[in-house]
């Protein structure tokens, strides 16, 4: 699922602040004797207050100085003795003619650009483990979906409190580099400095992610108002603008809510800062959980009155459990119709027969959805896979979807 912030009228709007620090470059290195490129070639570094940085992936954490020689070029000396390369910078980021960081991040597709294809997009959302239990379940699903299709993009969570961000990144690369998939990383303003927030936009650019989700975030666990770092983001769309200014390269979306967002004071409040995200930079939608499509149709008929033209995904949940769904239908604000209701209750305490009603129901979902020009689907899978692959089974059988495989 995913959680996104709100500014409304009377609320005090934190004073921009100028990002003190260095801003995260991505250094190529190269031997201008040989003019043969060095390991550790693509790297996403911090300079320090005198302009040092540590190279810490080929070069056993060498000191590297970086020094103006006029307004577009910088020369890097290590400790070894030796100037290394000379650089063209454009936009605060060095950029060669060749293993760019475009290049980087060229086998990697925008998602906007996947939402153009002509046929439904599906996508999933993962969450990061957090044991070694949970680690084998994440990879089992995961090999148990590529084994049957693979999805258009999937998107991994960024951790109540951001205590997932080392984790997300490191599943992230899993995701994209063992199993050769388009990953989505969540990012969320949650306990990051300006710095910080650079410093992971650094890191994805320089394995090469394309996309992102881009997200307030939940507070820290015990605490019910959310409150940015010092030197922090307040809002997604501040964060967004930060992005699409410093970090153009990315493709990023944002949250909407079908049945408004929590903390919004109205539907027009919320919509309106929808729009203001929108602007910012966001490329596309993909919406909490609902599960009744009325909220979705009517939700992107208001968002095309104000002038959202982006795509607007459908985020679906299938139920698992009576118990699950009755909290996260708590967190968000998502309401169940009664019908899925009977349904469940009619179940019992059978967790097979639980799981059969959220199949059908995600089934006739996904049905009407694309039936009434949903531009595709995005399944909350908590990491598990029968249910998904049922779902996607069934809906491709009746040619509803056509899968990648």
């Amino acid at each position: 699922m995913i959680s996104d912030d709100r500014r409304y009228p009377g609320q005090t709007q934190a004073q921009s602040r100028h990002f003190s620090g260095k801003v995260p470059i991505i250094l190529k290195i190269r031997n201008p004797q040989t003019h043969q490129m060095l390991r550790g070639n693509a790297l996403a570094v911090v300079p320090n207050a005198e302009n040092e940085v540590i190279l810490d992936r080929g070069f056993a954490h060498h000191r590297v100085h970086i020094e103006p020689k006029r307004s577009r070029f910088v020369t890097l000396r290590t400790n070894l003795g030796v100037p290394r390369t000379i650089m063209q910078i454009k936009n605060l980021y060095l950029s060669t003619h060749h293993n760019t960081l475009m290049n980087l991040m060229a086998g990697s597709t925008s998602i906007a650009r996947i939402l153009q294809q002509k046929r439904p997009v599906v996508s999933l959302e993962f969450f990061p483990p957090k044991d070694e239990a949970g680690g084998t379940q994440f990879v089992r699903a995961v090999e148990n979906i590529r084994r049957f299709f693979r999805p258009d993009f999937v998107s991994i969570t960024y951790g109540a409190g951001g205590s997932t961000r080392e984790p997300t990144l490191r599943y992230a690369t899993l995701l994209k580099n063992q199993f050769g998939l388009e990953v989505m990383p969540h990012l969320t303003c949650v306990g990051s400095s300006r710095h910080e927030i650079a410093s992971i936009l650094a890191r994805f650019q320089g394995e090469g992610f394309r996309n992102l989700m881009v997200l307030r975030g939940d507070p820290p666990e015990g605490e019910q108002v959310f409150a940015p770092h010092l030197d922090g983001f307040l809002y997604a769309s501040d964060l967004l603008a930060y992005i699409s200014r410093d970090f153009p390269g990315f493709c990023n979306g944002v949250a909407g809510y079908p049945e408004v967002h929590p903390e919004a004071a109205t539907e027009e409040d919320d919509l309106y800062w929808l729009k203001h995200k929108v602007d910012q930079g966001a490329s596309f939608i993909t919406t909490q959980l609902f599960f009744d499509n009325c909220h979705y149709f009517r939700f992107v008929e208001q968002c095309r009155k104000r002038n959202i033209e982006v795509p607007i995904i459908p985020g679906l949940l299938p139920v698992l459990s009576v118990s699950q769904i009755e909290r996260f239908c708590s967190l968000c604000g998502a309401a169940l119709p009664r019908k899925l209701e009977d349904n469940l209750r009619a179940a019992g305490k059978s967790s097979a027969a639980v799981r059969r009603v959220g199949i059908e129901w995600a089934r006739n979902q996904i049905e009407g959805l694309l039936e009434g020009g949903a531009p595709g689907i995005h399944l909350y899978i908590l990491n598990r896979s029968r249910s998904a692959i049922a779902i996607l089974e069934m809906l491709e059988n009746t040619d509803a979807l056509q899968l990648s495989h």
